[in-house]
């Protein structure tokens, strides 16, 4: 009797997690599906803003011309393994060109912040920038 009613409390305990998993696995595509229309809230500059991550991702890359030059990606991975990059007489003018759209992005700043290119003292990763490569590197 005793190893019937410890069976059926473990029944109990395991029903509501097992029919969770199956449910999941059964409706897995439609669960997935949904995900990228989830909306998220960013507050920027106390206006507050409701998108999707898919559209978010979008502006983004809107931002940068479409997508990272092979020049762009060697800077923002050096930036994320080394930290911040110093200048000692600002950007060359020739890097300006392709760093130009990096920053537009939003996806690094200069140091101090709102400087020039041709005036700055160094380049380092935004909040967005670490972000990204963090998950880049995963």
């Amino acid at each position: 009797m005793l190893v019937a009613e410890l069976v059926l409390e473990y029944i109990k305990a395991l029903i509501w997690p097992l029919f969770m998993l199956f449910i999941f696995l059964r409706y897995y595509e439609v669960i997935a599906h949904l995900i990228p229309r989830s909306k998220i809230r960013i507050t920027l500059y106390g206006i507050e803003i409701e998108t999707t991550l898919s559209e978010l991702e979008q502006v983004t890359f809107q931002n940068l011309g479409g997508s990272l030059s092979p020049k762009q990606m060697e800077l923002l991975n050096r930036l994320f393994k080394e930290g911040p990059i110093y200048f000692n007489r600002g950007i060359p003018k020739d890097s300006r060109i392709w760093i130009r759209p990096v920053m537009n992005a939003g996806l690094i700043k200069t140091l101090p912040e709102r400087a020039h290119l041709g005036e700055t003292q160094a380049l380092d990763l935004t909040p967005l920038g670490k972000l990204l490569m963090r998950k880049r590197t995963q």
